[in-house]
Parts: C-alpha cells; sequence; structure tokens
C-alpha cells in the first residue's frame, strides 16, 4: 500500500538527488541559507519587521531545508505559481545576502504544476552544490 508519508519521502529523495544535498533539521529560510538567524522567532517579535523566510513564504511553498557536503544550508521551495516581481525580489534579496536563487522545473512536489526554487551560497558552486 502506497501511503502519503511514502510518497513524500520518495519525493525527498529524489529532490535531494537534484540539489546535491541531505535532509536538515533547519528552519526553512534565507537568512539560514546566508549563515544568519531566522528573525521570524520570537526573539525578533518586538522588532515589527517580516522575516525573509514570511516576505517569501509564497516562494517557499513546500519548503525543505538541506546540507550541502559543505556543511552550508540550502533551502528549497515548490511553489504552483509565481509573478516576475516576486522573483526579482527574492533574487535581489539573495544577491544581497551572498546567495545564489536557481529556479528550474524539475520540482518533485507536483510534477509538471509546481516549479523548483533553490537558495544556497554563492560560494557553494566550488563544493558541487545543488545543480
Amino acid at each position: 500500500m502506497i501511503t502519503t508519508e511514502t510518497i513524500y519521502e520518495r519525493q525527498a529523495t529524489r529532490l535531494a538527488a537534484i540539489v546535491g544535498a541531505v535532509r536538515a533539521a533547519k528552519r526553512v529560510c534565507p537568512m539560514v541559507a546566508a549563515g544568519l538567524h531566522c528573525r521570524a522567532t520570537a526573539r525578533y517579535a518586538d522588532t515589527g519587521e517580516l522575516c525573509a523566510c514570511q516576505r517569501f513564504s509564497h516562494l517557499l511553498d513546500h519548503g525543505r531545508a538541506w546540507r550541502c557536503p559543505a556543511g552550508h544550508v540550502i533551502i528549497t521551495g515548490e511553489p504552483y505559481d509565481a509573478d516576475g516581481s516576486e522573483l526579482a525580489a527574492l533574487a535581489a534579496f539573495c544577491d544581497a545576502h551572498g546567495l545564489d536563487m536557481i529556479v528550474s522545473g524539475r520540482s518533485t512536489w507536483n510534477p509538471g504544476d509546481t516549479f523548483l526554487i533553490i537558495v544556497r551560497r554563492q560560494d557553494c558552486d566550488k563544493w558541487r552544490c545543488g545543480p
């Protein structure tokens, strides 16, 4: 019998091969991928600022955190849709924080209906992290 958990684990295994990393117990937050603290925690509640994971939550739908061979956090999102301004805003955030944003059609969540966004450190390439 195939269960939802089995399907989810198969998706995670396929995505791990695409990303070139293993699952990590980290927050799915671009700040964490940049080596900073996620600001969506109670620690930052009184600042009134939204964290990147809150601002870009639509793009980080079905998000997962990964750890590359070098130990850096990579995050993925598999949204159903996005507009150019959302993607441009995330790309600008990534550039300002030393991150790359990769957009791919190789989503495993609901192939054909979602796409894949990978956020990783710009220097991750030299360790062959991700596609």
